[in-house]
């Protein structure tokens, strides 16, 4: 899955960047780039189950979840795949509904318990890796790590993601400077397009469109407010 970022299309955005650049010293690059973090970060956090750094919470809702909905299963004394049964059973938002019966006399010969947990587990790490690939892509607009407060940060995750980070599904860069600079986004993973919904990319490139311009706000009020002391 490729993304494109538009970043600048509005006056109100150039004069935005133009700002930012004038009072932090960093190229306009610099932030078109904090820009495109962001909106990694956000498209990470929009793989489900939603969250990004939250220690073991999307593993065990994943987990979770494929536990009811194999019991559900069990209940209904499904002939199908461990797979398909767990697929049927989700909604259209890919979870599998918290009020799903999992109570009752289980019909015919259930599945093995030991696969099952083995499909949460792997359900768990294609989430994760999914998670992973977007942060990777956010993390390669960053050439170059610095302790300024103005300066590009990598995206931090916890070591549930982090464990997956470096395998080379994530890819991230910005295209030449123009008038109307972009920047690209790509998920390797050939899952990625099942997984999220165009709904929740395009969620996902508005909230980190909106958290880009906010952090480049906080860096033009931390430098005005520094000049104001001079």
């Amino acid at each position: 899955m490729k993304i494109h970022v538009e970043i600048v299309g509005k006056a109100e955005a150039k004069a935005k960047l133009k700002e930012y650049m004038r009072l932090t010293g960093n190229g306009i690059e610099t932030g078109i780039k904090e820009i495109g973090i962001a909106s990694a970060r956000a498209l990470a956090s929009k793989v489900q189950p939603f969250g990004l750094n939250r220690v073991g919470k999307f593993s065990n809702s994943i987990e979770k979840q494929v536990k009811r909905a194999i019991r559900n299963a069990n209940l209904q004394g499904a002939n199908t795949s461990i797979e398909a049964a767990h697929k049927a059973r989700r909604n259209s938002k890919g979870q599998v509904p918290k009020d799903l019966n999992t109570k009752g006399q289980y019909q015919g010969k259930p599945f093995d318990p030991q696969e099952r947990a083995r499909l949460g587990e792997r359900k768990a790490k294609n989430a994760g890796l999914a998670k992973a690939a977007w942060v990777e892509a956010g993390n390669m607009l960053v050439s170059i790590v610095s302790k300024s407060r103005s300066a590009l940060k990598k995206i931090k995750v916890k070591e549930e993601i982090n464990r997956h980070l470096g395998k080379g599904n994530g890819w991230g860069r910005m295209s030449k400077l123009s008038l109307s600079p972009t920047i690209y986004l790509t998920n390797n993973l050939s899952y990625i397009s099942r997984t999220m919904k165009n709904s929740h990319v395009t969620a996902a490139l508005k909230s980190g469109l909106l958290n880009g311009y906010k952090k480049i706000d906080q860096h033009i009020k931390r430098e005005t407010k520094k000049l104001n002391k001079i």
